[in-house]
């Protein structure tokens, strides 16, 4: 089980580190944004992200790539209504691995029932072509 394992993540990072036009996290920085809104009226959070050509993110369910995830912290007044909406993705093979990845633009949305003051939203999104991989990162948004 453990030779497995190490197959599978060496098979992950080289697949990760081919030679391409996207070689570096520094490229992947310039083809992807991430951008937040609050709507008063709806009481929805939404967070909108433009992935380049040839970029993808991980969906849930992704068992080695940092999958994509919302989280409102419950303070001030501030409640979640249900789970947060994030696409499914879809199953694709990239390099010998099946990952589940989002290509394209999306969105990912939270209810939200109103606090007095305002509260803090973070988003986790790591990034990749099909030859390199950004780190996870995490975004802090404050929602008012």
């Amino acid at each position: 089980m453990r030779h497995f394992f190490i197959y599978l993540l060496l098979s992950f990072l080289s697949s990760c580190t081919k030679n391409s036009s996207i070689t570096t996290s520094q490229d992947l920085e310039k083809l992807y944004s991430v951008n937040h809104s609050y709507n008063k009226d709806s009481q929805v959070l939404s967070i909108h992200i433009k992935l380049g050509k040839g970029i993808h993110a991980y969906a849930p369910g992704e068992a080695i790539g940092k999958a994509v995830k919302l989280e409102v912290l419950e303070q001030n007044g501030w409640q979640k209504i249900g789970d947060a909406s994030i696409p499914a993705g879809k199953t694709k093979k990239i390099g010998d691995i099946n990952s589940i990845i989002i290509e394209n633009d999306f969105m990912v949305t939270q209810a939200l029932k109103p606090g007095n003051n305002p509260t803090t939203a973070k988003f986790y999104l790591q990034v990749c072509s099909n030859d390199t991989c950004g780190m996870p990162k995490v975004y802090d948004f404050i929602v008012k």
